[in-house]
């Protein structure tokens, strides 16, 4: 969960592209599995490509009669589309590259999330609640091997976990605190290999991992699920073990964000520096300030670069910008501006204000990879497989493109 890497400075180059609306790259970076969908319905052969640094090889394809007859509703599958080491993964069918045989997850996918694969030979589940459940029913986490049989399982029960594939190491699970009426978990640091508790953290409103361990909030929630402006919350941070680093009292930061993984010295600097702020911050403790300003787009922002020493700097405004992401060096942002009625994405250097590289055609969406205290970091925090800092991958009106920055 990297933010882009500060080699895009450089300039951008298209590596490949594609026809489809999806494109997932293996953890091991050598396989592409594109799919072509439209209202959740397929629309042509799934196609699984070999990568390299010559492009794209010749595809293998998958037909589409084992989803005919699946329900469309993406939100009752264990996992949409993943990896498991070379096999994709989508809508609960797992596809062998060699044989073109696709076949069911070996578990049980109306009771269980898929959280990972782990390795070639093992993946991480979380026990799903019933459907009809009104409360935070929760399970265990366990990791299972291709056969479906179980490795180990946690003695405790989790509402939501993270699990990136790119940080294998790092498991957390989240337990639910039914005594309280706040929006509130208790992070457990998990063992990947035996499934054993690491350490127990404090019951936390919210979470941010960092590269050298995590930082929890505590405080009163408003019902947005955002820290209430008139409350004090406690930040805290914590290595992978559980042992504190430090604690601090923080004033109004909800509109405080991280993209990628920050090291907890940025996170701590920021709280302190940006109180009363909307900010994005770099993994380097660099950070663009946003604040709203009148016109057409409500969404339109201008942003400020603030350096990591915490002073401003004398760079102009960018004015009615969408913003998307800043590289991890701070050096310039990827947003999207009007131009003659229509948006158009770009790099924008935030030194100077002034276009670094245009893309055409323009984005159809952009994963914002940022982490706040407004809640946990979890599963659904992560891009699609495949975007690693020096790889984007664009759902464009041209297709799927691949990015990654000259040389």
């Amino acid at each position: 969960m990297s933010a882009l890497s500060p080699d895009f400075a450089r300039g951008v180059t298209e590596a490949w592209s594609v026809e489809g609306n999806s494109a997932i790259i293996s953890a091991k970076g050598d396989l592409v599995f594109v799919s072509d969908t439209a209202d959740n319905l397929i629309t042509a052969p799934h196609r699984i490509y070999t990568l390299s640094e010559s492009g794209l090889g010749t595809p293998v394809e998958i037909s589409t009669s084992p989803w005919e007859t699946q329900n469309p509703d993406i939100m009752k599958f264990s996992v949409s589309e993943s990896w498991w080491g070379s096999s994709p993964i989508w809508r609960d069918k797992i596809i062998d590259p060699h044989s073109k045989n696709v076949t069911a997850v070996p578990w049980d996918a109306a009771s269980y999330l898929f959280l990972g694969a782990v390795d070639d030979s093992s993946a991480l589940l979380l026990k799903k609640p019933p459907a009809d459940a009104l409360n935070d029913t929760v399970g265990p986490i366990s990791a299972i091997d291709r056969q479906g049989k179980t490795l180990w399982s946690t003695a405790d029960s989790y509402w939501n976990a993270f699990f990136d594939p790119m940080q294998p190491d790092i498991l957390i699970g989240y337990q639910t605190n039914k005594s309280s009426d706040d929006v509130a978990s208790t992070p457990h640091f998990i063992n990947i290999t035996t499934g054993k508790t690491i350490a127990q953290l404090p019951l936390s409103n919210g979470l941010i991992v960092c590269t050298d361990g995590v930082v929890t909030f505590t405080g009163h929630f408003s019902d947005t699920g955002h820290f209430s402006e008139s409350e004090t919350v406690t930040a805290r941070a914590f290595s992978f073990t559980g042992e504190p680093r430090w604690e601090q009292k923080i004033g109004n930061c909800r509109g405080v964000s991280f993209d990628g993984t920050p090291p907890i010295d940025v996170v701590r600097r920021s709280l302190t520096e940006l109180t009363g702020m909307e900010a994005v911050v770099a993994e380097n403790g660099v950070a663009v300030t946003i604040g709203n300003k009148e016109n057409k787009y409500n969404h339109s922002h201008f942003v400020l670069l603030r350096k990591e020493d915490g002073s401003s700097s004398s760079s102009p405004e960018i004015g009615g910008i969408n913003f998307f992401n800043i590289l991890a060096d701070g050096s310039e942002v990827l947003g999207e501006l009007e131009e003659d009625d229509i948006d158009h994405t770009y790099f924008i250097d935030v030194a100077t204000g002034k276009s670094a590289h245009r893309f055409e055609p323009s984005f159809y969406n952009v994963f914002i990879c940022n982490q706040s205290g407004n809640g946990v970091t979890s599963l659904y925090s992560l891009p699609l497989p495949g975007r690693t800092p020096n790889r984007m991958i664009i759902d464009t009106s041209k297709g799927m493109i691949c990015y990654v920055p000259k040389k």
